[in-house]
């Protein structure tokens, strides 16, 4: 399955959905773990909030899974409405949030 992390430094799970540094984006299963890339969270201009949701949505959305701590209420909607899952989780460490959700 893709999954898709927000990050600030490509190791732990980033507090803040929309204004992560980066996407962390992963292909997971059956005991495996695929880094596939790392995606500039395009943000950095954008300042109206339903323009914010609409363009991570779009940037996003071809993912299955994403994992996070917290995220805009509009923006997880919109995820699952494309059968996308949000996994909230408190995992800090990115590696060990993607074995918990492959392991369950």
């Amino acid at each position: 399955m893709r999954i898709i992390l927000p990050t600030n430094d490509k190791i732990k799970i980033s507090e803040d959905f929309i204004h992560s540094t980066f996407f962390i984006v992963v292909n997971a299963g059956n005991g495996y773990i695929d880094f596939l890339e790392t995606r500039q969270n395009p943000l950095t201009e954008i300042k109206d909030s339903q323009q914010q949701i609409e363009t991570l949505f779009n940037y996003l959305c071809d993912s299955q899974v994403i994992i996070c701590k917290s995220i805009p209420k509009e923006l997880s909607e919109k995820f699952k409405s494309m059968e996308i899952k949000v996994m909230k989780t408190m995992e800090e460490n990115i590696r060990k949030a993607i074995t918990n959700l492959i392991c369950r």
